[in-house]
């Protein structure tokens, strides 16, 4: 038995077009007009607003996609199941993007840290990059990442680059006591800072301690300079609590 495949050519300014199976014939959606199907056989090109299923689906388009300057890709996000809860298209044939990528939350849904959507498999190819890509807002602290968007077509959420900085000052700041450690242990005979332990109170450590290691941390500040946005003091207030655990 073969499926049902509904033909359509054109259909007037204004009005959107549903429908639940194969759509074939429709090749210029044009501006003004909403077209919503899971499964279009042939080539289309995008002026208007084309939403891939009629709810959260994995829909394919069986040809070439266009999404003009002036065109919509519409994708449905409810949740993290793919094709039951966030759309998914997978488009067979040659991708050419411009115009909007809109991403619609539906329910309220908001998405968490570390989650990723595999919205798009280019199986034929792609070219080009969305003008723009539209999404929900996310909680503090979070943001959407598009890195992998034309490649492996997902869209994932991580933290923000202020988060991410701070990590990176963080795992300088570990680099620096690790390469420390091994100073202090060439040879199989530690260095010797003092004749005498010296107590370390960890936001007051010894500022003779400190002295030998911050010109080397703060040329290790500069060199860094375009991922770290704390002030050169803090980062060094931050500097000196891990010297004085790393002394010890």
């Amino acid at each position: 038995m073969h499926p049902l495949i509904w033909r359509k050519t054109h259909f007037n300014e204004g009005s959107e077009l549903s429908v639940e199976g194969q759509l074939s014939g429709l090749s210029n959606l044009e501006s003004g007009r909403r077209l919503e199907t899971p499964d279009l056989l042939g080539n289309l090109t995008v002026h208007g607003i084309f939403a891939p299923g009629t709810s959260p689906a994995d829909s394919i388009v069986d040809g070439d996609l266009t999404i003009a300057s002036d065109g919509t890709l519409e994708m449905e996000l409810a949740g993290y199941v793919l094709g039951a809860e966030y759309d998914r298209l997978t488009i067979t044939g040659f991708s050419t993007l411009d115009g909007l990528l809109d991403i619609v939350s539906l329910g309220g849904f908001s998405a968490t840290n570390g989650a990723s959507f595999n919205l798009f498999s280019w199986d034929g190819g792609v070219s080009g990059t969305f003008s723009d890509v539209s999404t929900t807002a996310l909680s503090g602290g979070q943001y959407w990442d598009t890195s992998e968007l034309y490649t492996t077509g997902q869209l994932s959420v991580i933290p923000e680059p202020g988060s991410i900085g701070l990590l990176g000052l963080g795992s300088g700041i570990l680099l620096f006591a690790r390469r420390h450690r091994r100073r202090r242990g060439a040879g199989g005979t530690p260095a010797v800072h003092s004749a005498k332990p010296v107590p370390c109170d960890l936001f007051d450590p010894p500022t003779e301690v400190i002295a030998m290691h911050r010109r080397d941390f703060w040329d290790f500040l500069d060199s860094c300079a375009g991922v770290i946005t704390y002030t050169k003091s803090v980062a060094l207030r931050i500097f000196d609590a891990f010297l004085a655990l790393v002394i010890k």
